[in-house]
Formats: C-alpha cells, structure tokens, sequence
C-alpha cells in the first residue's frame, strides 16, 4: 500500500458542491469546433483542480446532467475521459470517485505534448499547406499587436488553440490530431487553474508569441528538425511555469493553512 500525496485548492464557501457548479450556458459550445463533451470536461476539470469538487468524492452522471444542464451522453462522455486521464476512478458496480490531480501529472501532462506535438510540428513543415501556414501567420501577426488587455486575452486564447489545432491536423495523422487534442483539453483546464483573466502572466503569453513565431519560420521553410526542437522549447516553457506554480500552492500552505491541503489516499 502506498500513500499519494496531491496540491488541491480547499473552497473557502461552506456551500455544497452542487451549489457551487454552475450550468454551462449553450454559448459555451456554440463554435463549431466545440464539442459538448469537451466543455463539459473541462468544466468538471476546473471543478477537481479549484477544489470545488474534492478527492474522494462521488459523481453521478444523473445529478451532474441536473446541475450542468446538459444531456446524459456528454456528462458519460466526459466522465468516460476523465477515467481515462486517472482524474477519476470507477470501481465494477461503483460510482465514479474523484481522485484528484498530482503534481507529477503536470510534468507527465506536458512530457506528453513534448513527445506528441514536436513530431506534429516535425511533420507538418513538409505537410502544411500554404494557405493554413497564412492563415496562422495572420493570425500571429494580429495577436502580436498591441490592444487593450481582455482584447489581447481572447485574441491570444484563440489563436493559441488554432495554431496547435492546424499543425496536428496538418500532421497527416488523425490518431496523432486526436491525441493531441486530448492533452490540449488538458492543458485548458491547467490555464483556468493557474490565472485568471486578471492574473494573467502577460510576460509569460507574449514569450510563447514569440516562440510561435520561430515555430512557424521553421514550416514555411521546410524545417522539420528545427520545427520540433523550437516547438519541444515552447511546452518546455509551459512545463516550467506550471511546475512552479504547483510549487507555489505548496508554499502558500504556511502563509494560510486554510487555502491548500494535500490529500492522502491510500492505494
């Protein structure tokens, strides 16, 4: 039997779970490319990482379709992913268990996307084609101004989701393209955990700008080698900042015992 230890944010309402779950508007899955299993799993990803749902604890697909107000197949597709990330647990005849998230599973989350998406960017340089390599080099250009902040925010949101959206389709591989896209859903719910709009590490967002910029010089030029190394160096970069970020919920812990807990379950 061995103990794990894991960084989860403890709510500060005495509110119930239920309560504190918010139904997810029908904007929320309007866009084309929004599934409404992936916002409901991203929602309930937010929920696990802010502590709102809590390790140990049960879900129940009936009350979650209650409370999101969505239908049963995105909730058990969504629960089904879940599983599959080991974010939850299902036991034979048992309900699903929240188990939580460690922060070696940031480290692994990312070393992942290093191994997936540095041979989507290693394909696509002699892949793409001309007219996606334009459309992501206008939409660099446009992120790359200067604007007003919750402008710049969502401008960059979207265009960081189409740039990594594009090189694993334009990748050749659809198992490649949906792997990839599994560990992005991921990674979305590590942005929400980690800052929110005002919070936001523009410093941070403006670097990763930049290294898509080399990452794409490196397509346009038919540069596999130096696409996959630039794009190893981006995610690296990511790997960092939520590694540290882990790493600063811990400390917190003396400043407010009240804010961060480790939870220990015994498997």
């Amino acid at each position: 039997m061995r103990a794990l230890y894991f960084l989860q944010l403890i709510p500060s309402s005495p509110h119930s779970t239920k309560n504190m779950t918010k139904p997810i508007p029908a904007s929320a899955y309007a866009g084309k490319d929004n599934r409404m299993s992936d916002v409901v799993y991203e929602r309930l990803l937010d929920d696990i990482l802010s502590g709102r749902r809590q390790a140990g604890e049960p879900l129940s697909e009936l009350a979650l379709t209650k409370v999101l107000k969505v239908s049963r197949t995105p909730v058990h597709n969504a629960m089904l992913q879940l599983i599959k990330d080991g974010l939850v647990k299902q036991d034979p005849n048992c309900r699903p268990v929240i188990m939580g998230i460690e922060a070696k599973d940031i480290i692994e989350i990312f070393e992942m996307r290093i191994l997936l998406e540095g041979e989507t960017a290693y394909r696509a340089a002699t892949l793409m084609k001309k007219n996606t390599l334009q459309k992501l080099q206008r939409l660099h250009d446009k992120t790359a101004k200067t604007q007003p902040r919750k402008k710049w925010l969502k401008g960059w949101a979207d265009y960081d989701a189409e740039f990594h959206r594009a090189i694993a389709k334009a990748s050749g591989s659809q198992r490649l393209a949906h792997d990839v896209s599994r560990y992005r859903l991921l990674h979305r719910g590590l942005n929400l955990f980690g800052f929110n709009e005002e919070e936001a590490p523009l410093e941070t967002l403006q670097t990763a700008v930049d290294e898509h910029a080399q990452i794409l010089e490196a397509i346009e030029h038919g540069k596999g080698r130096a696409a996959r190394s630039a794009m190893h160096t981006h995610l690296r970069r990511w790997q960092k900042f939520f590694a540290k970020l882990f790493e600063d919920k811990a400390d917190s812990l003396q400043d407010d015992p009240g804010l961060i807990q480790f939870k220990r379950k015994s498997v």
